[in-house]
Parts: C-alpha cells; structure tokens; sequence
C-alpha cells in the first residue's frame, strides 16, 4: 500500500514538473502511469487533476490548451467526470487568455450537457473580463447565458454589468440598472442585492454622467454600509486604513474627493484628504479611509488650481483638516 502511495506521488510530481516545463505531452503520460499504479478515488483524482489545472492556467510556460487538454484527460483516460470547480479551472484559463467566446461557448456545452451544473462565478468571470475590454455586447450575452442555465446572478454580476455599461459610453445605462437592483422589491433584477462594490461603480457612473452630487450621495452610503457591517461585526473596512473593501477604495475616495470640488465644497474636500492622511500616519487610529496616492493630492490641486478663485494652478489648499 504504502509503495503505491509513493508510486502516486511521484508520477503526480513528474506530471507536475512537465507541466512547468511546457510539456504537456510529458504530463499526460505521466498521469497515464498514475492510473495504473494506483487507484484512488474520483476526489483525489479531481483533486490531482486540478492541482495541474491551476499549474496549467498560471504557468507562463504551459502552451495554450493545456488545462483544456487536462480535463478532457480526466474525463476519458481516467474516467472521473467535472466538477463545477474543474470547469471553472478551465473557464479561467480560457479568460486569462482572452479567449471569452471560447470560455462561454464551454459553459453552454456544460449547461447542455447535465453532467455538471457550471457555477454563477465561472459566468462572472467571462462578464468582468468582457467589461474590461469595453465589450458590452458580449458582457450582456453572458448575463443572458447565465440565466439560460437557470442560476443566480450574484453582485458580482452586477457590478460587472454596471462596469460594462459605464466603460461603454453609457453611465445612465448602468445607474439604471443600478437603481432596478437597489429597489424594494428589485425591479427587473433577478440577482443578489448590491453590495459595497456596487455603491463604487454607482460613484463611477455618475462621476461619468457628470452628476456630482450623485457622487457624494453613494458615496455618503458606502462609508455608512460600512459602518453598519462593522457594527454586526462583519469586515467592512472598518479597522485602521489597511483593508481592501469598497469602502478603503482609493478611486473611491478620489471620486469623493473630486465631486466635492466639482460642488464647491473645498472644505469637504480637504476634509477628506485629511483623513486619507491621517491613515497613512497613524494606521492604528481607526479612520476608516485608505492611503493617498498620487492622483489623489494632484487631484486636490488640481481642483484649487482650477477653481478661478484667484489662485494658479498647483497653488496649495488651505491647512485645513487633520494631517493636511
């Protein structure tokens, strides 16, 4: 027993090790000597096949296909059928490589098939990476994919919607979707509520939609969502500046910071970047706000230089607010 045990993990490290060095081929074989030397149960095959699969999809050096090629190996030579973790594994390298159509074009086969049910987050992917690319089309073709396969559409989703809307062009677009997402109860939204990443790409549109006082309006509700979950003791970014939740977003902030300036409200502004300095001076002060980066205190200056109270361009704000 005990030498098949060791006969398994040195054809899994050899696989391994082909795989790092591109040889797909190498891997595969190895995984073939796997087989017969040892039976193990599906899960430890699943588990196998997908330690390879994420070595797949994260080695520069893996040629293309190759997590592909990997699961189809673990499906026909060893017998052992998907997971919803495994296709997502395969779904993610298809992204990576910029392959969208081909990664829902895998997830359509899958829904189709019954063998496995795909997961919401594996759809998610394909709309953030469409959103990126400013390919709204492809982005809502997805969405409409997801619901053909009976599932739920997470916040996930609908920030990725949103994004996809604003970086196309069309911000009312996506602050309407917004506000169906919002209601209560929702209108014409199937999916999760919005959650604190939505309140930042609230802000994002109406930034891009020109409405300032929207702006500040979402982002009033962000810093108090925050509060809130804080309180119920959850992790809203509630502790010191050092987290990473929509409420410690830096673009956040900016955006904050530039609506007040658009408003007029030169005081709020340096109010805020009085706390975000404050954060980086004094991380156990518990202010919730993130550290200034450089586009924040050139965007501050740009507001006060650009302002025609008098001032050039770059001239300093006022000492107001704390660490300013």
């Amino acid at each position: 027993m005990r030498a098949k045990s060791l006969a398994w993990a040195d054809a899994a490290h050899r696989a391994e090790g082909a795989l790092l060095n591109g040889n797909v081929n190498g891997a595969l074989r190895a995984l073939d000597e796997t087989a017969r030397n040892s039976r193990r149960s599906d899960d430890e095959v699943r588990a196998l096949y997908s330690r390879l699969m994420r070595v797949g999809r994260d080695s520069t050096d893996a040629p293309a296909g190759a997590v592909a090629r990997l699961h189809e190996h673990m499906q026909q030579a060893a017998g052992v059928g998907p997971s919803p973790a495994t296709v997502h594994l395969e779904v993610a390298a298809e992204v990576r490589r910029g392959r969208l159509e081909g990664a829902l074009a895998l997830l359509a086969a899958v829904a189709s098939g019954g063998l496995v049910a795909p997961s919401t987050g594996s759809f998610d992917l394909i709309v953030h990476a469409a959103a990126a690319r400013r390919n709204r089309l492809l982005a809502w073709h997805a969405y409409r994919a997801l619901r053909r396969a009976k599932l739920t559409p997470s916040a996930h989703t609908l920030n990725a919607l949103m994004k996809a809307e604003t970086r196309a062009r069309r911000p009312q677009a996506a602050l309407r979707l917004f506000a169906r997402a919002d209601a209560v109860p929702a209108r014409g939204w199937v999916g999760s509520p919005p959650d604190g990443w939505s309140l930042v790409g609230a802000m994002a549109a109406a930034a891009a939609a020109d409405e300032p006082e929207s702006v500040s309006l979402f982002f009033e509700r962000l810093l108090r969502s925050s509060s809130d979950e804080a309180e119920d003791g959850g992790n809203g970014g509630g502790g010191g500046g050092g987290g990473d939740g929509p409420s410690q977003s830096v673009a956040a902030w900016n955006m904050a910071l530039r609506a007040r300036l658009q408003c007029g409200d030169r005081a709020g502004a340096v109010r805020l970047y009085g706390e975000m300095r404050s954060a980086a001076l004094e991380p156990a002060s518990g202010v919730v706000a993130p550290r200034p980066a450089t586009d924040t205190l050139n965007t501050l200056l740009a507001g006060f230089g650009g302002s025609g109270d008098g001032g050039a361009a770059g001239r300093p704000p006022p000492r107001e607010g704390r660490g300013v």
